[in-house]
């Protein structure tokens, strides 16, 4: 990856952040290996809500070349009490990668519920290994 192509992802991976403080969503991102991700990547999402449940989504930014960033992805979650929780969340395509050289997918909604404040770890493994993806994000609504 060249030099702009990493202010590009960090950019949006910014973007991606800003969005969610102006929108009500709030989101955790890190980078992983544009070569293939296929190790568990660790967030960390500081919930300071005792009262409202909430979900998640499982974002990606991808190259425009990634065409095989559609599939099934883990999520591990420990609770700030040390209760564990996993899913399994399809992710698709949103829109067209060729428009602006980075694509953006999306999960479902999880069945994990956020509910509890303090720290909650996550753990995010894709089932297989995906090359092309520069970060990844858990969106809080």
């Amino acid at each position: 990856m060249t030099v702009g192509e990493h202010i590009v992802a960090w950019g949006a991976c910014l973007a991606l952040a800003l969005t969610g403080c102006i929108s009500g969503t709030r989101a955790v991102v890190a980078d992983v290996s544009p070569e293939g991700w296929r190790a568990p990547v660790e967030l960390r999402y500081l919930n300071d809500d005792s009262l409202a449940a909430r979900r998640f989504r499982l974002a990606l930014r991808h190259s425009a070349e990634a065409d095989s960033v559609t599939g099934r992805y883990l999520v591990e979650a420990i609770s700030p009490s040390g209760i564990p929780a996993r899913d399994t969340l399809t992710v698709s395509i949103l829109f067209d990668a060729q428009r602006n050289r980075l694509g953006e997918a999306r999960s479902s909604a999880s069945e994990i519920e956020i509910a509890g404040a303090g720290e909650w770890l996550f753990a995010v493994t894709p089932l297989r290994p995906v090359p092309g993806v520069w970060s990844i994000g858990l969106e809080f609504e």
